[in-house]
């Protein structure tokens, strides 16, 4: 027996432009036609909410550790207390 709570889920389509002025439906996912990046609906924000591609976790985590290393760097090697 199904659960109230379980709904299902609707895709769509658009471009950038379309996309920016959508609100579309809570749980509503859109592919972005113009860079092929998934956003969530929340029924309420305009675009949705874009969801990271590891790619973007990626290039995050490799530019925290080079400021990481950079800050190391110049407090002479030592990790600064504060």
């Amino acid at each position: 027996m199904p659960s109230d709570n379980v709904r299902e889920v609707q895709q769509a389509r658009a471009s950038s432009t379309t996309l920016a002025t959508l609100t579309g439906k809570a749980g509503q996912l859109i592919v972005n036609k113009s860079d092929w990046r998934v956003h969530v609906m929340d029924g309420a924000t305009a675009g949705g909410h874009e969801v990271a591609l590891l790619a973007d976790l990626t290039s995050f985590q490799t530019a925290i550790l080079e400021a990481i290393e950079d800050v190391i760097e110049d407090h002479g090697g030592t990790v600064p207390t504060v």
